[in-house]
């Protein structure tokens, strides 16, 4: 995550919210929240094989990424303060995450962020799908099996 320029928002009990875009913007945030998904898909990958040749217990990767408008700042009270990012993005994000979960996905991106990409990652199109909290449906892309590894 930080080496893509992104920022370490909290873990949920085994997954992770990173954000990109906040606190401060850059033309490519959707270009670097995806090249560090595929990094640690590949780093994923290498653990599992190493503990596969072990015998021990392996993970499996589902990422969620979306593009768009949210509220970043301090959220909650004096007796319980925290740093976050709230909006519909960060919802479609979790959405596609569990998506990707129930469906032995990787990582899914949502079609604004496919559109971000401008080609730079390939990426195939799974359809439309309705989230919850969500009235209007997301276009979702999986990031291709040639999806290039960053350095």
């Amino acid at each position: 995550v930080f080496k893509h320029g992104g920022t370490l928002d909290k873990f949920i009990g085994d997954a992770v919210m990173a954000v990109w875009g906040a606190p401060v913007e850059h033309p490519d945030d959707a270009l670097s929240a995806v090249y560090a998904a595929i990094e640690i898909g590949a780093r994923t990958d290498a653990l599992t094989a190493e503990r596969r040749t072990r015998g021990l217990l392996t993970a499996s990767l589902a990422v969620g990424v979306a593009t768009g408008d949210a509220i970043a700042g301090n959220v909650g009270d004096v007796r319980r303060m925290e740093y976050t990012v709230i909006g519909d993005a960060v919802n479609v994000a979790a959405r596609l995450q569990q998506l990707a979960s129930e469906n032995g996905a990787e990582v899914l991106i949502a079609e604004a962020t496919a559109e971000a990409l401008a080609g730079a990652v390939p990426t195939v199109p799974m359809g439309e799908v309705t989230v919850k909290h969500r009235a209007e449906p997301v276009g979702v892309y999986a990031v291709g099996a040639d999806r290039p590894r960053p350095d």
